[in-house]
């Protein structure tokens, strides 16, 4: 469901996929609309950073995203949390995959909470993110890393 949350007077921002040729040209839409109420078992998350992958181009060739929200994950804030294991909580920081909008909703077992502060929160969208293990298996797999070569 989609409504207003009453205590936000704000509009939720989404980057839509609207349309798709041969999975070369995507036309994306911006469009404002109400901010989403989470279910049972679900997080109201507010993006503060959103990743812009490199893998997200394959995902071009799926057309299961057209008319729906430009797929990413992104570190927010939780906002509202109905987890009926209490695990996750109002004001905590989550990784998770809400995409391109500023409001999203998400299944609580989904999120990542970001707990160690030490280092910058962006980081999990980063180097310890999906860019971050890529690169690292490339590197293992067609770098052919092995431990001789950093010993």
């Amino acid at each position: 469901s989609t409504q207003s949350t009453g205590t936000m007077s704000e509009l939720n921002k989404q980057w839509i996929r609207v349309k798709q040729d041969n999975g070369d040209d995507i036309v994306h839409e911006f469009v404002t609309g109400p901010i989403p109420v989470p279910k049972e078992g679900e997080i109201l998350v507010k993006a503060l950073y959103v990743s812009v992958e490199p893998h997200s181009k394959m995902s071009a060739l799926n057309n299961e995203f057209i008319n729906k929200v430009e797929p990413a994950r992104v570190v927010a804030e939780v906002l509202e949390s109905k987890d009926p294991s209490g695990f996750v909580k109002k004001g905590q920081l989550v990784n998770v995959e809400t995409g391109w909008q500023l409001y999203g909703t998400c299944s609580a077992r989904e999120a990542t909470i970001i707990k160690d502060k030490t280092l910058s929160v962006t980081t999990t969208l980063g180097i310890l993110g999906i860019p971050g293990i890529l690169a690292f298996f490339g590197l293992l797999k067609l770098g052919k890393v092995s431990k001789t070569c950093i010993s």
